[in-house]
């Protein structure tokens, strides 16, 4: 866990960090398997996967983010996988919005 710089740190963060791991590790343990870094800012949180994948959540949604990336990944399977994409983006409300890996051949 990475905590930027000129983040607003405040007394809430850590049980905010605990709930958010706690709710990975027990609603969706694939992604939990998959993650190897969460860089927190003043108004996203950023998780990299061991594929490289980037999936970006604003720092107010992070649950209902989540569960939108949980149903997203349930939908593309098994033609797709979030391996195969560069980044996630679930800023946008009611939207996904992701960037393709280059692929070869």
């Amino acid at each position: 866990i990475t905590i930027s710089k000129g983040m607003d740190y405040t007394d809430e963060l850590p049980a905010k960090v605990s709930d958010i791991f706690q709710f990975i590790i027990n609603e969706y343990p694939r992604f939990y398997d998959n993650l190897s870094e969460i860089i927190i800012e003043n108004e996203r949180w950023i998780f990299f996967c061991d594929s490289n994948t980037r999936v970006f959540t604003t720092s107010d949604n992070l649950f209902t983010q989540l569960n939108i990336l949980k149903y997203f990944e349930k939908t593309v399977y098994p033609r797709r996988e979030l391996d195969d994409y560069l980044y996630i983006d679930l800023r946008v409300e009611e939207q996904v919005v992701v960037k393709e890996k280059n692929r070869k051949g």
